[in-house]
């Protein structure tokens, strides 16, 4: 965004030579360039105990130390990992087993609710490594008080694919399969431990299906989220939806029925709310088929896709996470696309215009981030779930800083300042 600011003078110039000066002046004008995105691997999974492959979600930043998950791990049922935000001390907080009744394989980060971490597994829980329906499990920061709180069962929704939302003292998120459906929505009181299941999706025109990858948005009574598939779309198994539902389990609505072409289809990720707004990204769909960034109001109207991506050196393709605003920017990641066509981290204003790569992943750095991004003190953080020194995946951070006077000039109605700034 650029701000343009004028210094009017109090006084007229009474000297015209001066005034002349102060144009010639205004057209030298002097410039400061923006400086560029500082990016740096914080820690490459090495496999085993290590961990490998963190899919969905973004690192959760507690003062300087990330927090996050990788699907697999010592005997491959991943972990709860940590790391200092400069890449030192990095630890495993917890380990995934394959006896019951312990979680298995999770597909989504934690949150943090005081000083215990949150999330989910898509296997394990009652019945033990890959044969379980997944689970939901706590764990303080420091390792300790490790346990299942809740295992699913297919007498319900089962197997999450995702992050859960937490507000207040209750978890909110969506299950890939349901009885009698195609996933569900769900919170879990962490106080009384009670499951409550708020919608099961059946597909079709009014409904969507099969939520992947990422989390709810709760804001104040009202949930947002999207689904994979579903809706009112041509293909075989649908186009996926953007819905809207109430937390105490009423008002489901549809909000956007993808249809795939220019409107964008298969979300991945989760709905970013900037006023009266969300923000969303479909995999697919868009001018080159290679996905799509959108707007729609809360109340379903206004519908608009305000960016297409193009793949190739120059623009992202297929996005699998979620937009994270920084000011009055959106920025993100691609799975593919970028020089080496190993993904991107990318920015873009509100009205879609300015789009920018800010990284272009090489393999050796980090390779096909599905996740999302966390902002802390002007620094993105992020993973991605392939490449890397071991190709298990990297930790990453990026480091945009606030750019400074673009121009100065002095004309005849005053001094004109030129901002170019990320936040407002």
């Amino acid at each position: 965004m650029t701000i343009l600011t004028t210094l009017n003078n109090t006084k007229p110039m009474k000297n015209q030579n001066i005034q002349s000066l102060g144009i010639a002046v205004a057209m030298l004008a002097l410039s400061g360039s923006v400086a560029s995105a500082q990016f740096s691997v914080l820690h490459s999974f090495a496999g085993g105990a290590d961990g490998a492959n963190p899919y969905y979600g973004a690192p959760v930043v507690s003062g300087s130390t990330l927090y996050g998950t990788t699907d697999l791990g010592a005997g491959g049922g991943g972990t709860v990992f940590s790391v200092n935000t400069d890449g030192t001390g990095f630890n495993v907080v917890h380990s995934f087993s394959s006896t019951a009744p312990d979680g298995y394989g999770p597909l989504g980060s934690v949150v943090l609710s005081g000083s215990t971490l949150y999330g989910t597994t898509y296997y394990g829980g009652s019945a033990g490594g890959s044969s379980g329906n997944g689970t939901i499990f706590a764990v303080n920061t420091d390792g300790t008080g490790y346990q299942t709180v809740y295992s699913f069962a297919t007498t319900a929704g089962y197997k999450p694919y995702g992050t859960v939302t937490v507000s207040g003292s209750t978890l909110y998120g969506m299950t890939y399969y349901s009885i009698g459906g195609l996933g569900s929505i769900y919170s879990f009181n962490t106080a009384s431990s009670s499951y409550t299941t708020l919608h099961n999706f059946v597909g079709g025109a009014s409904d969507g299906s099969r939520p992947l990858g990422g989390s709810l948005t709760v804001s104040g009574s009202t949930i947002y989220g999207m689904t994979a598939h579903g809706g009112t779309g041509s293909s075989s198994s649908t186009d996926g939806t953007a819905f809207t539902i109430y937390t105490a389990g009423t008002g489901y609505n549809n909000l956007v029925n993808f249809t795939g072409g220019s409107v964008g289809a298969n979300p991945y990720g989760s709905l970013t709310q900037v006023g009266a707004k969300l923000y969303g990204m479909t995999r697919v769909g868009g001018n080159a088929n290679d996905g799509t960034i959108f707007s729609v109001n809360t109340d379903g109207s206004g519908f608009s896709t305000l960016y297409s991506f193009t793949g190739g050196a120059t623009g992202g393709a297929n996005p699998n996470g979620s937009l994270t605003l920084d000011g009055s920017i959106l920025v993100g990641t691609t799975k593919a696309g970028g020089n080496a066509n190993d993904g991107t981290v990318f920015e873009i204003n509100l009205d879609g215009s300015g789009f920018s790569i800010l990284h272009n992943f090489t393999g050796l750095d980090g390779a096909n981030p599905d996740g999302d991004l966390t902002l802390a003190n002007n620094t993105l953080y992020g993973w991605t779930s392939s490449g890397g020194a071991n190709n298990d995946g990297t930790v990453f951070a990026l480091q945009v800083p606030e750019p400074s006077i673009c121009a100065l000039g002095v004309s005849g109605f005053g001094l004109l300042l030129m901002f170019r700034r990320r936040k407002p």
